[in-house]
């Protein structure tokens, strides 16, 4: 039987596993470098859990999770209605289990828990693909700008030093 529960900190290795295979189903993360990386991510899992920064939830088979939505929680600059906002990653959903409806009553519970947190404002970064499936949602797309770190204008200052007199 499948079920949808919040995540705790308890189970941030499946967290992180789950993390691991989305990654590398993605190409961002190779077999060789799996195992190092799931060990790195239950760390950070568990430190952001410590520190009431994430909120997550996840669908079990039995005792088994396959699949994980999440928010994490920083603060901006301060405004009227506050500074907190979550930005929502982590949806992934195992292959045998797809097209369940799972990601969607995950992410669902995820912004319900983020407002519920304090967030002033819940965003996320999506693959083209799932676009559609957040607009469904309430989500709407919105200009960004990112700065790529890569480039060689982004590590140059832009003054030396402060004009003095």
């Amino acid at each position: 039987m499948i079920y949808l529960r919040a995540a705790d900190r308890f189970d941030v290795r499946s967290l992180a596993q789950l993390r691991a295979a989305s990654l590398a189903e993605l190409e961002l993360l190779e077999s060789a470098g799996q195992d190092a990386f799931v060990a790195s991510a239950t760390r950070e899992f568990w430190r952001l859990f410590a520190h009431d920064r994430i909120v997550a939830w996840i669908a079990c088979d039995d005792a088994c999770v396959v699949a994980t939505s999440s928010a994490v929680f920083y603060d901006r600059l301060p405004y009227p209605d506050g500074s907190r906002h979550a930005e929502l990653g982590g949806v992934y959903v195992l292959p045998g289990y797809r097209k369940r409806g799972l990601a969607t009553e995950l992410v669902r519970e995820v912004i319900a828990a983020a407002r519920a947190g304090g967030a002033r404002k819940t965003f996320l970064r999506p693959t083209k693909s799932a676009k559609a499936i957040y607009a469904r949602l309430g989500f709407v797309d919105t200009e960004l700008m990112a700065l790529d770190a890569r480039s060689a204008r982004a590590r140059e200052p832009v003054l030396a030093a402060l004009p003095t007199g």
